[in-house]
């Protein structure tokens, strides 16, 4: 019986089980901590510092969202949610009114160009739930049908 030789490593990832190679992975891995330590020592205290200032920014940023009243309070701090008071009560109150006036300024792109709008276009009379469906129905389909001669018409 032959002796099965252990192997840890695959010679298709180039690692090969002798003294030598070992040796060579040691160095490559301490070379590499050894850079990390360096770009470490350079730059952390900077990125240290530019964080910081980052946070000391988020702190100090005015809410984009503009006070609640009194009456929105009294709504958020009366009742629970189960019953249909206190923070169930705030949103559905808070779900009526208009962008302009929960937020200082205009957060998306759509609120940007709508925020000076107050008053929506009418309706169209055609409008349905799915806006793609009353362009094809009026413009796709005939109401009349097609005549393929003078005597037959097909629908």
């Amino acid at each position: 019986m032959t002796e099965k030789k252990r192997v840890c490593c695959t010679n298709a990832m180039g690692l090969n089980s002798t003294t030598a190679s070992i040796a060579g992975w040691k160095q490559l891995i301490l070379k590499e901590e050894q850079a990390r330590e360096e770009w470490r020592d350079r730059y952390a205290a900077d990125l240290n510092r530019v964080e910081d200032s980052l946070i000391e920014k988020v702190k100090n940023r005015a809410s984009d969202l503009l006070p609640r009243d009194d009456e929105e309070d009294t709504l958020l701090r009366e009742g629970i949610s189960k019953e249909g008071k206190g923070r169930q009560a705030f949103l559905k109150e808070r779900a009526v009114k208009g962008p302009q006036q929960k937020f200082r300024r205009p957060l998306t792109e759509s609120q940007r160009i709508g925020w000076t709008c107050t008053q929506l276009p009418p309706p169209s009379e055609h409008a349905q739930h799915f806006g793609r469906k009353p362009v094809i129905e009026s413009n796709f389909y005939r109401k009349t049908g097609v005549f393929t001669s003078g005597l037959h018409m097909v629908n």
